[in-house]
């Protein structure tokens, strides 16, 4: 299964309690396409997709019914990323458009200024 940024897929992943969960993801990097990579690398980082706003999640699109074939409303969560590898990817739900890939990018953004800071004040 080819895999690219933007697509909205389910797949397997090991939960923190070690246990096996399934769960919802938006691929945001793909190794294959990273030009420092050699062939073969097949890890893709995701986001999670949740149905809901956890209190206190800053960096957080919200996704709405029919995009990219979701069943409901729903949360992309830009703080709990997630390396996965093709073969924990077991189906493709469908491809956000364009202008929202724009705003989960902006917040990424965001996010990635927040680690910034904070790894720079940690190192002073």
């Amino acid at each position: 299964m080819e895999l690219n940024i933007g697509d909205v897929v389910c797949a397997s992943y090991g939960g923190f309690d070690g246990e096996k969960k399934v769960g919802i993801f938006l691929v945001l990097y793909n190794e294959r396409y990273d030009r420092k990579y050699t062939n073969g690398h097949t890890n893709v980082n995701c986001a999670k997709i949740t149905s809901n706003n956890l209190l206190g999640d800053s960096y957080t699109v919200r996704l709405y019914k029919g995009d990219a074939n979701l069943d409901a409303d729903c949360i992309v969560n830009l703080s709990k990323m997630h390396v996965l590898s093709k073969e924990q990817v077991y189906k493709k739900l469908g491809h956000l458009n364009n202008q929202t890939m724009l705003r989960v990018f902006k917040e990424v953004r965001q996010f990635n200024n927040e680690v910034e800071q904070q790894i720079l004040q940690n190192m002073q």
